[in-house]
């Protein structure tokens, strides 16, 4: 392998790599059921930019839990997305799309650079989404949705992983 240059970019999957069709929303809405036992309407809720930890407290505290319960619900959620998008993923495969020249895209990057995710899907998914397109050697580190609340602080958990992972420091990092 040529040696890289000591750029890291960091990568998000739905929109970037992958198109998702609402088959998504329908995983959340079904997990959030099962876990809550109740039906939950989720179409309030503004997707872009949020990680999946967000998404479910914001649901499960307006559904009046809080506290160590709802933290005890999300991680059960969590497993139901996972468990649920791994069935999707299985007996549907068509309801994800690579977006175009994502995987020359990737592979490039990989081959040139220093790849890493940043993305608001929790690890587990991030990698079964990826997984069918053979895009998850690309990104072998990253920073998840199940790492922090808020965003924008998933970009100094990437940086610092993927320092960790290449063992070494980048001279810049495009988001």
């Amino acid at each position: 392998m040529k040696k890289r240059k000591k750029i890291l970019f960091l990568v998000d999957i739905d929109g970037t790599l992958l198109k998702l069709d609402k088959t998504g929303r329908w995983v959340y809405q079904e997990a959030l059921r099962k876990v809550l036992n109740k039906d939950i309407s989720i179409e309030h809720i503004d997707w872009v930019g949020t990680t999946d930890i967000e998404i479910i407290h914001k649901i499960i505290t307006e559904s009046g839990i809080h506290g160590k319960e709802s933290i005890n619900k999300m991680h059960e959620v969590f497993r139901e997305i996972t468990a649920l998008f791994k069935k999707v993923i299985e007996e549907t495969p068509e309801k994800i799309k690579l977006l175009p020249h994502a995987y020359e895209i990737s592979e490039w990057l990989y081959n040139n650079y220093y790849p890493a995710l940043l993305t608001g899907n929790i690890t587990e998914v991030a990698y079964m989404k990826l997984k069918p397109f053979g895009l998850e050697k690309f990104y072998p580190i990253g920073a998840f949705g199940n790492d922090r609340k808020n965003r924008a602080k998933l970009v100094p958990i990437a940086i610092k992983r993927a320092q960790e992972h290449y063992k070494t420091d980048f001279e810049d990092v495009i988001v």
